[in-house]
């Protein structure tokens, strides 16, 4: 280890964040002809054992031929450290510094975590603008759920993969490999890339503006998202590392299914991630097995967007709890539905606890996102809960809803109160009712029938909040919410285009880095950031028409754009569209692979 990098370590905290070594890592080849680095924009903690974002570090170490560091964004205490040593940021295994690899990964799930992609460039010596990197730098690529909406990162990276990125990866390395052979430059190389299909390069697009600051044109290629068609045959992690630092995921996990038939208008996953695609029973059971045998795990974590989105759950469930009685290891599921399957052991959802994602608190509303779940069938799902033995409750809620008015917000509180008296009339026991509410702030994302409405603004979200502070206040329920001006800045980046990218870099140079975090988040430097920028906020916040031009029009994630129309033309009549698994509703995803209800 560099004298410098360990004379840091004693002045930072957790250095266990930068060392790596971790047991059961991956033997990477350092003689890889890629030199391929998969840097997360974000603690080592939180994303370390995130198998769903790590899956490409796995497989690439696990093909002969290819390798994967990895980086995740230093803290600020070691940020400043770098800098002050003048050490470049650098990666894991082989302490290489970022800069002097061929290509770098940018993986991003959550918009807040784009200054930090700029803090982790700055630490890397790596010039923030594509413009500016000459040959000697690395070719710099972003995924992930974000790269829906590639165009607020357009002016700092030289391309993105739109879609499950699995397949894509291998084909973009073996084209560098190419090159390199050929002696092609970067811009050639890119040429290159671009062919890939699901292959999105920001410098092949041409954005027009009006004179009202609405996009008037996009001149570019139309790029197909990609999508993996047999989840049995992708590649998926049964040998994981362990974490040298306490993870926020210390624990395996099976992905049983990818996509959701739900069809909820809020939901930007859901859309994304269709067709449903799901893995046979045998294959997650062997793959749980296997991550017991490898990592001495202690608890398996089973994937689905949402929470009967598994087909074969019952059968799931069964066949895993005798593997995890003979090991001790514990099922997890994040929210269970009685009505798909009988439970009989707590253990399922961990820490006895219930977890029930309403959204909204009238009939009338949850009609309209298109969640059709009545108030009777909520109370019957805590009823059957209650009279298992569940005495803790975990309630979600989202505000700011399209079509919210004030009696919708009072029926969150009703429905609360619901909750409740139920459980005084079914219990089981003495235990008093542990409850939760959590209240999210709706934002209006990329690629959902609710991609046109507006932001509910700061001020009406923190006004609506007060008044749910109070009422439950006065009946003795405690609960947390989302930072409302944490969600303004989401629903800014989500649905920007490329001129927010200076905004951005204005934000990191005032100190936007971790934005998420809300002892961290400074709204100020945002408006300062737009102020500098001479851009209006409203131009991102306000509702937009269906003729609009869109800054992600040229993504082909497979749904029609018509399709997104029609639903947002029946939210305000509170329609309800039936779940995919019971027809298709033609979204227009037969086009490219299969779904639940057929195959092209």
């Amino acid at each position: 280890m560099d004298a410098k990098l360990s004379a840091i370590l004693e002045r930072v905290q957790k250095p266990s964040r930068y060392v790596g070594g971790e047991f059961a890592a991956p033997v990477v080849d350092v003689e890889t002809r890629v030199r391929y680095c998969l840097c997360l924009p974000e603690l080592y903690e939180d994303a370390v054992n995130r198998v769903d974002r790590m899956v490409v570090y796995y497989m690439l170490n696990d093909r002969k031929g290819y390798s994967c560091e990895r980086c995740f964004a230093p803290w600020l205490d070691m940020g400043r450290e770098l800098k002050k040593e003048k050490l470049p940021l650098f990666s894991l295994e082989t302490h290489t510094a970022l800069n002097k690899f061929d290509l770098l990964n940018f993986n991003f799930h959550y918009e807040h975590s784009y200054t930090t992609f700029l803090y982790m460039l700055d630490l890397a010596g790596i010039p923030f603008k594509r413009e500016d990197r000459t040959d000697a730098y690395p070719l710099i690529y972003g995924s992930g759920i974000c790269m829906a909406n590639p165009e607020p990162l357009a002016d700092f990276l030289d391309f993105a993969i739109i879609g499950d990125q699995e397949d894509v990866t291998i084909k973009v390395i073996d084209c560098i490999v190419k090159a390199k052979l050929s002696g092609f430059n970067k811009q050639k190389t890119l040429d290159s890339i671009s062919m890939i299909d699901g292959v999105y390069v920001p410098s092949k697009v041409k954005v027009c503006f009006d004179k009202k600051g609405k996009i008037s044109k996009l001149d570019g290629k139309a790029i197909n998202r990609q999508i993996i068609r047999d989840l049995d045959r992708a590649y998926f992690p049964t040998k994981l590392l362990v974490p040298n630092d306490n993870s926020i995921c210390q624990t395996g996990m099976i992905e049983a299914v990818r996509g959701c038939t739900k069809g909820c208008r809020y939901c930007q996953a859901g859309y994304l991630d269709r067709p449903v695609r799901e893995r046979r029973v045998q294959t997650l059971v062997a793959q749980a097995n296997a991550q017991v045998q490898n990592c001495g795990v202690k608890q398996i974590a089973v994937g689905a967007l949402s929470e009967d989105g598994y087909s074969k759950t019952p059968e799931l469930l069964t066949l895993l709890s005798k593997l995890c009685e003979d090991k001790d290891v514990k099922i997890h599921m994040s929210s269970l539905r009685f009505d798909n399957f009988n439970v009989s052991s707590s253990y399922f959802v961990g820490d006895n606890c219930f977890v029930m994602a309403l959204e909204a608190g009238t009939e009338r509303l949850r009609k309209i996102i298109n969640k059709d779940k009545s108030d009777a069938d909520i109370e019957q799902e805590w009823i059957n809960a209650v009279i298992s033995g569940f005495s803790r409750v975990e309630l979600r809620f989202m505000i700011g809803l399209p079509y919210e008015t004030s009696a919708d917000i009072m029926g969150i509180v009703e429905t609360v109160k619901k909750i409740q008296e139920i459980y005084e009339q079914n219990k089981i026991n003495s235990e008093p009712l542990d409850i939760m509410i959590k209240i999210a702030i709706f934002v209006p994302k990329p690629f959902t029938p609710f991609q046109w409405q507006s932001f509910v603004g700061v001020k009406e979200a923190e006004k609506r909040l007060q008044f749910l502070e109070i009422a439950f206040k006065n009946i003795g329920v405690n609960f947390q919410f989302f930072n409302p001006a944490i969600s303004e800045i989401e629903a800014i980046i989500s649905r920007a285009d490329r001129r927010v990218g200076q905004v951005l870099v204005n934000a990191y140079y005032h100190g936007a880095i971790f934005t998420s975090n809300d002892k961290l988040f400074d709204f100020n430097t945002y408006n300062v950031a737009f102020d500098k920028a001479g851009l209006s906020k409203n131009l991102f916040l306000d509702k937009k028409d269906i003729n609009d031009v869109l800054a992600w029009d040229l993504v082909n994630v497979g749904i029609d754009k018509s399709f997104l129309i029609s639903q947002a033309k029946m939210a305000p009549e509170a329609k309800v569209l039936k779940d995919c698994r019971y027809g298709c509703n033609g979204c227009g995803l037969l086009k490219m692979g299969s779904c639940s209800n057929g195959r092209i």
